[in-house]
């Protein structure tokens, strides 16, 4: 290894293990905060520095921002002419482009469309809807039932093959999932979980597409290996070579999405699936201070589901102590948080390096409340992205039924918006049509003029709006101009009176006609930067369902509030972790399941939840909790976390602020019917 390449002399001797490890398959433990990107990106550039050809190296991880980083971080160490040949992808990235570039052993002949969650959710809604109607669909929860199909298809199990169950849910989720399927099908379209389904039984199907991708691939790299489904370890081991030159990272304390698919066991079980791999633990923690650690260490300790044990020490000296603060209520929890919040403020730490933690999205509420009432600005993270806007969903549905004529939920989106005369009873008659003569939806609403039953102003609509998607795919046929297209068609559909027709006040029909200005201007640039070779609008509009979120700029230092789910990967100097009690965390969830919950979140991975939390902080740490909450509107008594029980007290410092007085909810009531009858008595005395 070459001693000079940036960032080899700050490497550990575990780290520097792991990234001078040669061939073979090879487990990194990284505890959080141990520097694991730096080791698999010094890695990579090892491997590259041995001989191995840069685009032989295939680097996976979860996300967008976490493949970016790590291209980022190439750079400097092989520099970008290299660092661009090596393939970083996330698992659906890859899938997708495997499924491309297989086009005809795949039987994809490149003409589908990727469905996004709330697209795969309107199908289901609309399966509900026709084949249970009534009483019967309304039981019955669409995402519950979406939920279940994902984690079938993320077990690799079949709509055919779906075991026999009691529960009512799985019952009715199985039927569904079998009509999903064909729906899928007949529309041309891949949901997630298919772009990594497909490739999979494309491999296994296919000896020479499995050997000819075996050979393209090196080195397989994958980050945060925990959190891979039982289809993702599938796609792994299909690719490793006869070499079986996997290197996986990961943490089996931080498993905590086994509710949308993810198997722990993967990671626990890496040696069975790989035989003879190294193990290396990165145990050294380069981001929280001693007393942080110390914490966290003892409450991971418990967990009964852990087979490599780690201890992080903290690289960073010194630190307070862990402050634990009970308040009366949740509204004094957030009056405490506020108020110190504020109080750090004033002594210098910027709102950006602070940020609350919670388990679930309904205890922000208090929060934000309490922050605006102290004007402390904040944002909310993994609030709502840019395409997953309701006028920006609208405007690409209309390019989509562009590229895919057969892409019926997109056509439901948009063929009565604008509104333009056909009502839910036209909407009724084309698929009535649809069915009695074999057809998708798509071709009986092209054939609206021959549909009985439908008014003359919904057949003129159907007619127009068919002619309309035909000059537009014409359009782009004969000049290849995307952007002057979708601009030409956006534009003749009058959405920004529209927008204005529908919006609830103030300017907000002018933001949604700005979004939607906005996407125009996300074409215009792919069409100027995209490789010409690849160049379509079906290539764009697969990307930004692959995208995520449109970063905006800052408006300036902003308070966090971030559901720990969502703070995975994230740090930050201050952490405020609230509703440290039984009912929150653990969720009230895992000690009384629902019926309709398609996974049951274990104790074990509520615990490792809690650990995230803890772990996110680098140089301050608070815990709070309530002693009461409100229940089914009645104020009740709850107790602390059981996890609370697993810190020392060595370690933590009881910590107080003077709280103010928060009414009960009995106390509430009667003040509010007090003010109405003054109110009241008011009004009649000035009658």
């Amino acid at each position: 290894m070459t001693e000079s390449r940036p960032g080899v002399a700050q490497l550990n001797p575990a780290q520097r293990e792991a990234v001078e490890h040669g061939d073979g398959p090879l487990l990194i433990l990284a505890g959080a905060g141990s520097g694991k990107t730096r080791v698999i990106t010094q890695r990579i550039a090892s491997l590259i520095e041995l001989g191995v050809d840069a685009e032989r190296i295939l680097a996976v991880s979860f996300t967008n921002k976490a493949a970016n980083e790590m291209a980022e971080r190439m750079v400097p160490l092989i520099g970008k002419r290299r660092a661009g040949r090596v393939r970083m992808s996330t698992f659906h990235s890859f899938g997708l482009s495997l499924l491309k570039e297989e086009a005809d052993a795949s039987g994809l002949d490149g003409r589908f469309v990727i469905f996004d969650q709330s697209d795969s959710l309107g199908v289901v809604k609309e399966i509900l809807r026709e084949r249970y109607r009534g009483g019967v669909s309304r039981r019955f929860d669409p995402m519950a039932v979406l939920a279940r199909i994902s984690n079938w298809k993320s077990a690799m199990v079949r709509s055919d093959a779906v075991a026999d169950s009691e529960c009512d849910y799985d019952g009715i989720s199985r039927e569904v999932y079998e009509e999903y399927e064909e729906r899928m099908a007949a529309m041309r379209a891949l949901d997630f979980d298919d772009l990594v389904c497909r490739p999979v039984h494309l491999l296994r199907s296919d000896e020479t597409v499995r050997l000819r991708r075996q050979r393209a691939i090196e080195h397989l790299l994958v980050d945060e290996f925990q959190d891979t489904s039982e289809v993702q370890l599938e796609l792994v081991k299909l690719l490793a070579n006869d070499r079986r030159n996997v290197c996986v990272v990961g943490d089996d304390d931080q498993s905590i999405y086994s509710w949308r698919g993810a198997n722990v066991g993967n990671i626990l079980e890496f040696e069975s699936h790989f035989p003879g791999a190294k193990v290396i633990k990165l145990e050294t923690n380069y981001r929280s201070r001693a007393p942080i650690l110390e914490v966290a260490n003892a409450v991971i300790a418990n967990s009964s589901a852990r087979r490599h044990p780690k201890i992080l020490r903290s690289a960073r000296t010194g630190g307070d102590a862990v402050r634990v603060s009970t308040c009366e209520s949740p509204r004094a929890e957030a009056v405490f948080v506020a108020k110190e919040i504020g109080q750090l403020n004033e002594e210098g730490t910027p709102y950006d390096r602070i940020a609350v933690l919670y388990r679930s999205n309904q205890q922000a509420r208090l929060i934000e409340e309490e922050l605006t009432e102290r004007r402390i600005p904040y944002r909310l993270f993994g609030g709502q992205q840019f395409f997953d806007r309701k006028e920006v969903k609208d405007a690409a549905a209309y390019l989509r039924v562009v590229v895919n004529p057969y892409d019926e939920i997109s056509l439901r989106r948009i063929i009565n918006f604008p509104a333009r005369g056909i009502g839910t009873r036209s909407v009724q008659r084309i698929e009535e049509f649809a069915k009695q003569h074999g057809k998708p939806f798509t071709r009986a609403a092209e054939q609206g003029q021959a549909i009985d039953g439908i008014p003359d102003i919904a057949k003129r609509s159907l007619g127009e709006l068919s002619a309309l998607f035909g000059r537009a795919r014409a359009r782009m046929k004969e000049s290849g101009a995307l952007h002057a297209a979708a601009v030409e068609l956006i534009g003749s559909l009058d959405l920004r009176e529209a927008f204005d027709d529908t919006a609830e006040g103030g300017n907000q029909g002018a933001r949604r006609w700005q979004n939607v200005v906005a996407l125009l201007g996300w074409i215009e640039r792919y069409e100027r930067n995209a490789p010409r070779t690849r160049k379509s609008l079906q290539d764009f509009l697969q990307r930004v369902t692959l995208q995520g979120d449109v970063k905006n700029d800052d408006d300036g230092p902003e308070v966090t509030l971030c559901t720990l789910h969502a703070a995975k990967g994230l740090e930050f100097p201050v952490v405020f972790l609230i509703g440290c009690v039984e009912g929150q965390l653990p969720h009230s969830r895992t000690t009384d399941p629902r019926a309709h919950e398609a996974v049951e979140v274990d104790l074990d991975e509520e615990r490792r939840l809690f650990y995230v939390g803890i772990t996110r902080a680098q140089d301050r740490l608070y815990l709070t909790a309530s002693r009461q909450r409100m229940l089914r509107g009645k104020t009740v008594d709850v107790a602390p976390s059981r996890y609370m029980d697993d810190i020392p007290d060595e370690h933590v410092q009881q910590y107080e602020r003077e709280e103010e007085k928060d009414l009960s909810f009995e106390e509430l009531s009667a003040l509010t019917k007090d003010l109405l009858k003054k109110h009241r008595g008011a009004a009649t005395t000035a009658d």
